[in-house]
């Protein structure tokens, strides 16, 4: 076998599993946006009901189980503004990349 189409086999393996990479890792990003469009519907239907601050925390983690994200309480920010509230949840996600493991931090917010 000559040098050459050794080293290019090397390339597309590389570059394979750099889309494969890609791949994997977008799906977290995906969920991530599912989320912030389930909390934008929340304080869109939400926004003007007089909540506290806890019940917005409970409906935000509520939203967020739904979506598979288990965190805690503290982890949800609420914001009071003259427009509504502005609700923001931060989690990690770890992701497994073939022999590396990338924790992610995301978060997800909504609100004005």
């Amino acid at each position: 076998m000559n040098t050459r189409a050794v080293r290019q086999a090397a390339g597309v393996a590389v570059l394979l599993a750099a889309v494969a990479a890609i791949g994997v890792l977008s799906v977290p990003y995906w969920e991530n946006r599912a989320l912030d469009g389930d909390l934008a519907a929340l304080v869109a239907r939400q926004g003007a009901s007089g909540w506290d601050d806890d019940r917005w925390r409970v409906a935000v983690l509520e939203a967020a189980a739904r979506r598979g994200v288990s965190t805690q309480s503290a982890t949800v920010h609420v914001e009071r503004r003259p427009g509504g509230p502005r609700v923001e949840i931060r989690y990690q996600k770890n992701v497994d990349l073939f022999v590396y493991a990338v924790r992610l931090h995301l978060r997800a917010r909504s609100g004005s």
